[in-house]
């Protein structure tokens, strides 16, 4: 049995994870409204910031209710490692735990290399679509 010739340059070449992505996200999208985190107000500065700053990320758009639920747990220990910030050791305890937790929702462009996402490079003078209801100033103001 004969195989076709391969296309030149790509003799002996495998793709890898990241060139054969499992989601290709053209724009960066805006965070969802709709996920309820509870009384906000509670919560420190800092984790506010960092709640914002998940939820506007371009994996957001895929995260599943037990994605959300994961980032819920994720709150109260945040807000602790932030209020740790005399304790050393707290601190590290703290961040042991969360690192696992932050690494499983894909928060690092590494962690999402690896399974295979990854974004169309912005061309210049496009924009990622507006914020038609101002949901995301809402849902976290």
């Amino acid at each position: 049995m004969t195989h076709p010739k391969p296309e030149d340059g790509k003799l002996g070449r495998h793709k890898s994870l990241a060139e054969t992505a499992a989601v290709d996200l053209a724009a960066i999208p805006h965070a969802r409204s709709d996920w309820d985190f509870g009384d906000l107000g509670r919560l420190k500065h800092k984790t506010r910031q960092w709640l914002i700053s998940v939820m506007s990320s371009p994996q957001a758009a895929l995260y599943q209710v037990t994605d959300i639920q994961r980032i819920r747990d994720l709150l109260p220990l945040k807000d602790a490692y932030y209020a740790a910030s005399g304790d050393p050791e707290l601190l590290i305890k703290l961040a042991r735990t969360i690192k696992p937790l932050e690494d499983s929702l894909l928060f690092s462009h590494v962690d999402r290399s690896k399974v295979g996402i990854r974004y169309a490079p912005v061309i210049e003078g496009e924009k990622a679509e507006p914020d038609d209801d101002g949901a995301v100033d809402a849902a976290f103001s």
